[in-house]
């Protein structure tokens, strides 16, 4: 008999997601991080997975968390979903909008997923079938780049961060607690706090690249100085961009592209006072990335 299930998140699950998806997901501690040492974790919800399950083994599954955000002057309560495996001796499409159904909370005012460009368009159609018929799909692409150009920079006390103006960035609200999290992931070796002329840039370095955990704002001016400080501490800077403004982001850095991957990041509206985001002017910081 097959059915699902809603229970408690375990350490043992990754492997399962890795089997499903058939690919390393950043490594066991990463998926620690995300899920147990998240202050989130507390909250009853956060700490479920769900699960579809046959009386021996477990043949997919997906989790969805409750958080507040923030963009600019307004605050959301949203549902996040994320880490979504199917085993692929389940056929029926069935199961997919049943995963959706279980994981949709009533009364947030979003929710949101983030998948490749394939998958996203079948989602789209699951939550404007069975949730809302008010959607938005905002296309990032993680960008790898190199260049010779650095900037300058001062280093701030992260804890000062609250001091920063801050547009265009939806996520939880920058704070000691978001700062503590951020200083636990386990895929970075460093992670250094940059600040110039008003604007700040988060920058978690390992052997592979400098990355963009976090910035400030969203204008050219914003894009071009956090990939040109993160080139002090790495060869390759990775950041995400909205798909529309890479050739403006390679331009302005003076850059050459290394690699390119989509993230589209799907919006289910409930609040209907909530307008669209503007797909140019939107970006999300790595801890709120799922």
């Amino acid at each position: 008999m097959l059915e699902f299930e809603i229970s408690d998140i375990k350490e043992e699950h990754y492997k399962l997601l890795v089997d499903f998806y058939g690919r390393d997901l950043g490594g066991e501690a990463f998926f620690k991080w995300k899920h147990f040492l998240d202050p989130n974790y507390q909250k009853e919800r956060n700490r479920k997975g769900i699960y579809y399950k046959s009386l021996s083994s477990c043949l997919g599954i997906f989790m969805s968390k409750v958080y507040e955000y923030q963009f600019n002057e307004r605050h959301f309560v949203i549902n996040l979903m994320g880490d979504l495996g199917i085993s692929k001796s389940v056929k029926s499409s069935r199961v997919l909008i049943d995963f959706f159904q279980h994981a949709h909370l009533d009364g947030v005012d979003l929710e949101i997923c983030y998948s490749d460009d394939r998958k996203i368009k079948t989602y789209k159609k699951i939550f404007e079938k069975y949730f809302t018929d008010s959607t938005q799909v905002i296309p990032f692409v993680e960008l790898v780049l190199t260049s010779s150009h650095i900037e300058s920079y001062q280093f701030f006390d992260p804890y000062d961060i609250s001091d920063f103006s801050l547009s265009n960035n939806l996520g939880r609200k920058k704070n000691r607690q978001a700062i503590e999290y951020t200083k636990l992931h386990p895929l970075y070796d460093d992670i250094h706090y940059v600040e110039k002329e008003g604007m700040y840039a988060i920058i978690g370095v390992n052997d592979e690249c400098a990355e963009v955990l976090d910035m400030s704002g969203t204008s050219d001016r914003h894009f071009e100085w956090s990939v040109n400080v993160a080139m002090n501490f790495h060869s390759r800077c990775k950041i995400l961009t909205p798909k529309p403004r890479i050739s403006k982001v390679i331009e302005l850095t003076k850059s050459e592209l290394k690699s390119e991957k989509p993230i589209n990041m799907l919006i289910g509206f409930h609040n209907t006072t909530i307008p669209t985001f503007d797909p140019e002017n939107t970006w999300v910081c790595r801890i709120d990335r799922r």
